[in-house]
């Protein structure tokens, strides 16, 4: 393609491409495609390449760049498909990027989806009450932690119930269960 001036078909095939290398596990290949899919909006492989390119740079631990491929998935999205994708992409890089405000904003959003999975709705639950214990306001992160516990036996139920016993040591108050 770098021989042709102005090819026809390019972001079909940079699409084809990037899903050739993303069955073969060439990740970083098919990103390189669905970055050059990402910079040319208005195509028909747009909001799929923001998916894939997304979940890429999230598994990489690229979180800044995994967020801006969510967020223009969640302003292009045109089926609540694509934005309960584009919210949970944003959930949890906000999450990881400890931007404690803007991760209660979208666990919200997350708690809304229908159809909720059973871990996504566990995560909501905890990583509200953790950023809400973040930013000191300790009345809901309690409220989101109980939220938690009598959700799930899991290990994100021990946290919680960590997390509140933490609250109470630090409001000294020792009678808290």
């Amino acid at each position: 393609m770098d021989n042709i001036e102005s090819p026809v078909r390019e972001i079909s095939a940079h699409y084809y491409m990037a899903n050739c290398y993303y069955s073969e596990g060439k990740k970083i290949e098919a990103l390189f495609h669905y970055d050059f899919i990402t910079s040319k909006p208005n195509n028909n492989y747009y909001l799929e390449a923001l998916k894939y390119a997304g979940e890429i740079t999230f598994e990489s631990k690229d979180f800044k760049k995994s967020l801006t491929y969510f967020s223009n998935l969640e302003d292009a999205s045109i089926d609540q498909e694509d934005l309960s994708i584009s919210n949970t992409g944003q959930f949890y890089c906000f999450r990881y990027l400890e931007n404690y405000n803007a991760t209660i904003k979208y666990a919200k959003k997350v708690l809304n989806i229908s159809n909720l999975k059973n871990k996504l709705q566990e995560d909501a639950y905890l990583y509200l009450g953790q950023s809400f214990q973040e930013i000191n306001k300790l009345d809901s992160a309690k409220q989101y932690y109980d939220s938690v516990i009598k959700f799930t036996n899991s290990i994100a139920a021990a946290e919680a119930k960590y997390h509140i016993c933490e609250i109470a040591y630090q409001d000294n108050d020792y009678y808290v269960m």
